[in-house]
Order: structure tokens, then sequence, then C-alpha cells
């Protein structure tokens, strides 16, 4: 009698065991930023979602989203990654090359409360964050801020501009700039490439080491370009010796997209943490420690997070709208121009 009534109960406690055991088991395998954007979006919201949920998030770093894309690539024929945080051009050619699966709206139902910018890559990959390219200056070195992108060419700052060379660091200003000169970035850049060439000798370097807030910040130079998400966090480390404003020229929206990897490992738990990261309140978390903007309408950001976010009035008037189909065809080959033209004058 004793062993009839035992065995059910072993029966289920070890079913509850196994399925207790399968819970905690439940993982999801995410490829996004490294460096500051990294802790934040640990603290921010893998953390929480990892509470909240029994998934565990493994997070794979990477410096740029070129360098995503080429370890999608490489593994496209059995994916270990679930998930790709990139930018909005470099997520484009991966769905192009059916490295990334659409998205279920169904599933991932958040994505039906997002801004219209958002779903630039509708029906892949959604956009997470919105952000924008600005003047970073020492307020030490230079008390007056500086206002256009034309300011970088006065003689003040000879031989004290730090500049990435890089992708979109090089290329959005490229745009901006084009169109404050006349041109049409969809007959070509020409004009731009031209006035670089100019400041090309008034550039310390166009590989700042370790990066370019850092060089800005600690006053090795006065003045470059940056990411506001990016400055705004230095802003708050070195207290005010670094700040941004946004070119009185205008702006390029960057957008950093999440990406389902097609055949992936956990598409379910892929799709969960995709809804989880798009929820508003999580949004508004992650602004209020990185300054990225949210995309998902439904945030609800305090009034002094939202002026440091690329959500800012002033920002979004001057912000230049973007064929992505059509930067994607044209990237490589600016990215050539630069590299022959303008990074080897001295």
């Amino acid at each position: 009698m004793k062993m009839k009534l035992a065995l059910p109960a072993l029966a289920a406690l070890l079913a509850a065991s196994t399925a207790i055991g399968s819970a905690m088991a439940a993982e999801v395998n995410l490829m996004a930023y490294d460096a500051r954007f990294e802790t934040n979006y640990r603290k921010a919201v893998i953390e929480p979602f990892e509470q909240e949920t029994g998934i565990k998030v493994n997070y794979t770093p990477a410096s740029t989203s070129a360098e995503q894309i080429g370890i999608l690539r490489a593994q496209k024929g059995n994916p270990t990654i679930d998930l790709s945080i990139m930018d909005t051009s470099t997520g484009r050619s991966g769905n192009k090359e059916g490295i990334f699966t659409e998205v279920d709206a169904s599933v991932v139902t958040n994505i039906n409360d997002l801004y219209e910018a958002a779903h630039v890559n509708k029906p892949f990959g959604p956009g997470l964050t919105f952000d924008y390219i600005g003047i970073i200056y020492n307020t030490e070195r230079v008390p007056q801020a500086p206002t256009a992108l034309a300011d970088l060419w006065k003689p003040e700052f000879k031989g004290e501009i730090a500049w990435p060379g890089r992708s979109m660091d090089a290329l959005m200003p490229t745009v901006v700039l084009n169109k404050s000169l006349g041109g049409d970035y969809k007959q070509n850049v020409d004009l731009a490439i031209a006035k670089l060439v100019e400041l090309a000798p008034s550039v310390q370097t166009w590989a700042p080491a370790p990066d370019v807030y850092t060089v800005v910040m600690n006053g090795t130079a006065k003045i470059g370009i940056g990411w506001n998400s990016f400055a705004q966090y230095y802003a708050d480390l070195s207290g005010g010796k670094l700040a941004i404003v946004p070119p009185a020229e205008g702006t390029v929206f960057q957008i950093n997209t999440i990406n389902q990897v097609a055949n992936g490992p956990n598409p379910k738990e892929a799709q969960q943490f995709m809804n989880y990261a798009l929820r508003p309140d999580v949004q508004a978390r992650f602004s209020s420690l990185m300054a990225y903007a949210p995309t998902n309408s439904k945030a609800e950001l305090p009034p002094e997070i939202l002026k440091r976010t690329a959500s800012r009035p002033d920002v979004m008037e001057k912000a230049i709208p973007m064929d992505w189909d059509y930067f994607a065809s044209k990237r490589d080959e600016w990215l050539d121009l630069w590299r022959k033209d303008i990074m080897t004058t001295q």
C-alpha cells in the first residue's frame, strides 16, 4: 500500500524536477556591442529579463556591426547566435543574405507600438534605439561651444580634431555635410569629399585610441565627431569636461536594430527576449542609463532624460531622411573614397 502511494508521488516529484530543470536550462544567445553598451544593457535589460523569466542570456560582445555580420556569415550554416543588435544598414545586408528571419508580430507584440521610423527594415528586425551623430568637444579647452560642422575648419582647431574614420562615424557626417554644401547624396558625395580633403591636415587622428570620447575628454584633442549616447555617458563620467552639440547643418538618425538569426538554436526564447527589449518600460530604463532614444512610442521619459536623447525636438526637426537601401549600396564605395582621398591626406 505504501509503495503504491510512494511511486506516484515519486513520479510527480521527478516530473516537477525535470520541468524546473528545463526552465532553468532555457537560454538565449545575444550578440551586441561591447564596452559601455554591454555594461549598461546588461544592467537595464538583461539582468531584469533573467530575473523575470528565468531565461539565461549569453552575451557575445563585438566592437562593430561589421564584426557581427562577419561572425554571422561564417556560421550561417550552423548558427550559435539567436539575436544580434546592429545598425540598420548592416542589418539590412543580413536580411538580404538570409542571415536573419522575419519577425512574427503575433508573438513579438510590442513591435506594433513602435514609431514608423523603427520599421525601416520591416518585416525583419525592428529598430531598438535611435541616436544621432554630433560634435563633441572639451569644455575646458573650447570655452565657446561649437554650433556647426563648419566650425571644424576654424584655425583654432588645426591639429586638434579627432574623427573616427570608420563606417557610420565617417559616412553620416559626410551625408550631412554634402547636403549643407548643396549636394544630394543620391547623386554623389563629391562636394563633401572635397571639403573633407581640405580638413584632413587639421585632423590629429582618424583612429582615436582608446576611443574619440576619451581623447577629447582628456584634452588630447579639442573637438571631434561622436555619437550622442556615448557622449552623454562621458559627459557624466567627466563631470562635464566633455559635451556634445547637434550640428546646425542637421544630422542623421542612427537606428540600432534587433535581429533574430535564421535557424538560431533558441527561437522561442529569442522572440521572448526581443518582445521584452521592445517593451516601453524596458526601453525607458535603458534610455535613462545610456541616452538612446526609445523606439517604442509608449515609452515615457522624464524631461531631464528626454533632452539628452535623439528625441529632442531640435534634433528631430533637423534629421535628414535616409534611403537605407541606397546607403547600403554605396557604403563601401564611400568608405573607399574616405580611405584613399581623405585619410591619406596630411
